[in-house]
Order: structure tokens, then sequence, then C-alpha cells
């Protein structure tokens, strides 16, 4: 009987040997980290690149990314570049973003620019994730990716280029599509974005694909999008759409601008409100394909109202369910 109880002893004793001498682990990589006095914050150098801990992150020069993302697997997790850019270096992968934030809260990621990466940000499934003041530069596929989030905020950002320019350059999988903002979200606020030049991408073998600066993906439910600009160079007007709405999604869209974007909002199937928006298409760009507006068997709570639209062949589309009725559309200036 002894023997046995010593057994056990012996076993929960190495048992919490294991649990402590691991813990130590973990306070020493997280004192390995360099710390900031000066912004109190731990720095991110692009070699430990795992956030893993609440607490305030930040970058104090250029880094550069190679095989792994900065991967936010923590709750409470602010991440300041301070101006600085996150650059990919020539080892990271096609397939991984610059920025990972996985099913986690209260996220804070602000003020720097994410560079030459296939995708900028990627979240799946977090909650209270603010993106705000981000340059999102020579982007190849999408900026930033919201995936299941819950109270979200895309602040001040700019979205200065996402589309490859030789088509050989264009990872698989890729198709045509060039994306600013990607989201699934309950409950997000989309305001004060810039977005510069998005385009659709060199694949002439695709027979589908836009550049697309907001796609609100099906099922999104209370997405605000407000005072952003979609003022796109002319390059890349042929085949844009300035905001997608996905099937059954609810969206309300206010005082945004719309330039040179070849279809200003378009969406099938959704619910939104679009109102007091400017739409502006050069008349030398203008076509028979061209929509300020356009949506189609949409909820019949949805309103079109306010909007001026100047330069569009088509203006405004708006229908109900049964794809005839129309919607209410009061006060449209067309131009």
């Amino acid at each position: 009987m002894n023997k046995r109880l010593n057994k056990t002893l012996l076993i929960g004793v190495a048992a919490i040997a294991v649990v402590v001498i691991a813990m130590a682990a973990i306070r020493q990589q997280h004192a390995a980290r360099a710390w900031s006095a000066e912004h109190e914050c731990y720095v991110i150098d692009g070699v430990n690149t795992t956030i893993d801990r609440p607490g305030a992150y930040c970058l104090l020069s250029d880094i550069e990314i190679g095989l792994a993302s900065i991967d936010i697997v923590s709750s409470d997790v602010v991440l300041d570049l301070h101006g600085h850019r996150v650059v990919r270096d020539a080892s990271h992968p096609d397939t991984q973003p610059a920025i990972k934030i996985g099913d986690v809260a209260d996220v804070r990621i602000r003020n720097g620019t994410i560079d030459d990466f296939h995708i900028g940000i990627n979240s799946s499934g977090a909650e209270k994730l603010t993106v705000e003041s981000i340059r999102f530069s020579n982007i190849g596929f999408i900026a930033a990716i919201i995936a299941d989030g819950k109270e979200i905020a895309l602040l001040n950002n700019v979205v200065d280029r996402v589309g490859y320019e030789d088509p050989s350059t264009v990872p698989d999988d890729t198709g045509a599509y060039a994306v600013g903002f990607n989201i699934r979200a309950e409950d997000a606020l989309i305001k004060g974005n810039t977005f510069k030049d998005v385009r659709r991408q060199p694949s002439p073998e695709a027979s589908v694909g836009e550049g697309v600066a907001v796609i609100v993906s099906s099922g999104s439910k209370a997405i605000r999008i407000e005072g952003n600009a979609v003022d796109l160079v002319p390059q890349a007007a042929s085949g844009s759409i300035g905001i997608w709405l996905g099937v059954d999604s609810s969206s309300e869209i206010r005082e945004n601008l719309f330039r040179n974007v070849e279809r200003g909002i378009a969406g099938r199937e959704a619910k939104a409100r679009i109102e007091a928006n400017r739409f502006v298409l050069d008349a030398s760009s203008g076509s028979l394909e061209t929509y300020g507006i356009y949506l189609v068997y949409a909820n019949e709570a949805s309103r079109i109202a306010d909007n001026v639209i100047s330069g569009y062949a088509q203006p405004v589309t708006g229908t109900g369910r049964d794809g005839e009725t129309p919607l209410e559309m009061p006060n449209n200036a067309i131009q």
C-alpha cells in the first residue's frame, strides 16, 4: 500500500514539475521580448511574431516577416505599428497573411503600413476587433478578411493598391478578384476609409472576378458603411465594384463617395438602406454596363434615397423580392 502511495505521490510531483517548468518557459519567452519603456509596449521584431498574452505590443522600426505571420492568439491586445511598415520578405508563403487573428476578443491594430503581402489581415472569429489608421500597400489579393466577427470597426484606413500587375505572379486559386475589405460579421462599422486602387486581377482566363472595395458577405448583419471614399485611379475603373452586398445581408450605407467605379453599389437578395451617397463616373468611361446603384430581388424594407449620381448609363435600379416591384427610391438626383 505504501509503495502505491509513494508511486502516486511521485507521479503527482512530476506532473506539477512539468507545469511549473512550462509556465517558467512561457514567462521566460515573454521576458525575452524587448520592452520599450518609452512606448510602454513589448516590441515585435520580425522574429518573435506570436502574441499569446494580453498587453501592449508595438514596432520600433520597419520589420520583414518571413515564414510566419504576426499571429494574435490572445485577447486584450493592442498592436501599435507607430508609423512603421510590416513588409514581406522573399521566404513568406503566398497563402500567409501579414497579420493573423484567431478566436479572440478586444484586439486593436493601428497606425502603420502593411506592404507587399497576398493578404494583409486575416481574422476569423474575433469579437471587438478594431483596425485603425493602417495603410495597405501593394497587396496582391485582399487587404483585410474579417470572417465570423462581432463588433468590428474598420476606421480611417487607406487601401493604396490591391491586385497583381503581372499575370505570372498571381498565386493559384486567386482568380480575377482583388478586394479591399471582405467582411462577414454581425455589428460592424466601416468608416472613414479610402480606397485608391483596387483592380481586377490580370487573369484573362477567368470568366468572373472584379476589383471590389468592400464585400459584405452573405449573412452579415447590422453593417454600417459611412463616410468612405472609393476613389479609383482610371486604370482600375474597368471591372470595378464599390460595395457588393451578399445574399441575406443587412447594411446601412451613408455619405460615401464613389468615383470612377463601374458599379458603385451592387447587391442581390440583400436588405440595405442606401442614402446620401455620391457617385461620379467620368463621361469618357461611360457605357451600357455602368450602374450607380444596382440592388435587385431585395428585401422590401430596403430604401435608396437622397443620392447624387453623375455620368452612369443606368443610375438607379432597385427591385423587391419579385424582381419587378420597385423599391422606395425618393429624391435621388440624376446628373
